[in-house]
């Protein structure tokens, strides 16, 4: 019976790759990028991270992988302008996903303490799929489906981002357009529109300040997607450890620890821990998280948005 889940459930996320939202990251609060063109440049200095997600299915050969790598940073003198650099890499079953994007984003300063940014990001992606990976029951199989098949498509995302040194929102479409890749046949398989909010807060518990509570949730939904929301809770220790839990809508309970180095580096590790059906066929899920945040002189305080 374990078997047939696995295998049902392999089935479901490799045909579901052709037309899927955004990819799931624990350490969303820290890879806002990838959902929001309109981030770039919000640190105000060169921010850069990668993070390595691996669905931890129980040592099942060809279980989910991710990997993302961004970057970005203001340019220009008056700090208007920020530009980023993302990409990712999505490994399920047969198929990998590639997706090469670039962030622009106009930040526009509304008073001292809050800017609101408009943002654009272009991406190409590409998705192949290794036949020569398939499970094959028949030995002309491998004749009639051909080695690999893979398409490649451009798409476009679009987003607002404000930030105050207490808090953020953000509101984004990362995909706009219906491209080749989410053709079935002659018809459109469905609307790749993914509509994300995100929001967070950093308030400090206590006058000394030492420890600072730090919530941030996530809310999808598109029309033919289901409604999804990632609610997390972060404790920040002395600007330096911090330890947190999330809750995935109908999907699982995550844990994650992260420490900032005095050099701008930090490192983080999350798990989840399944709660939905797919727990008979996974123990969960593992992120690693490495990044880097150019410290800036006379400033003490990190650049939590």
């Amino acid at each position: 019976m374990k078997r047939i889940i696995i295998s049902l459930t392999m089935l479901f996320f490799t045909v579901g790759l052709w037309a899927q939202s955004e990819q799931l990251f624990t350490h969303f609060m820290f890879n806002r990028l990838n959902y929001n063109p309109g981030y770039a440049g919000a640190k105000t200095v060169l921010d850069a991270a990668a993070i390595y997600r691996n669905q931890w299915w129980s040592g099942v050969e060809g279980h989910p992988k991710t990997l993302n790598v961004f970057a970005h940073s203001p340019f220009g003198n008056d700090g208007r302008n920020g530009v980023g650099l993302s990409l990712i890499s999505d490994d399920i079953g047969m198929d990998k996903t590639i997706s090469v994007g670039l962030q622009y984003a106009y930040r526009m300063k509304l008073n001292d303490k809050n800017t609101l940014a408009a943002g654009l990001g272009p991406r190409f992606e590409s998705v192949r799929r290794d036949w020569t990976k398939a499970n094959l029951r028949h030995p002309t199989d491998q004749q009639n489906t051909g080695d690999t098949e893979g398409l490649t498509a451009f798409n476009v995302g679009a987003g607002l981002f404000f930030t105050n040194p207490n808090f953020y929102l953000g509101l984004s479409i990362p995909r706009i357009l219906k491209n080749s890749l989410y053709y079935d046949g002659d018809e459109f398989e469905k609307d790749v529109n993914a509509y994300y909010f995100q929001a967070g807060i950093i308030a400090p518990l206590g006058e000394s300040g030492k420890v600072k509570f730090y919530p941030n949730l996530q809310l999808s939904y598109g029309p033919h997607l289901p409604f999804e929301f990632d609610i997390n809770a972060n404790f920040l220790f002395l600007d330096a450890i911090m330890l947190g839990a999330t809750y995935r809508h109908e999907d699982s309970v995550d844990g994650l620890i992260q420490y900032q180095f005095n050099n701008g580096f930090r490192a983080g590790l999350a798990i989840d821990f399944t709660t939905s059906e797919l727990s008979q066929a996974t123990t969960g899920s593992w992120e690693i998280l490495v990044g880097y945040t150019a410290p800036i002189r006379h400033i003490v305080n990190l650049r939590y948005f």
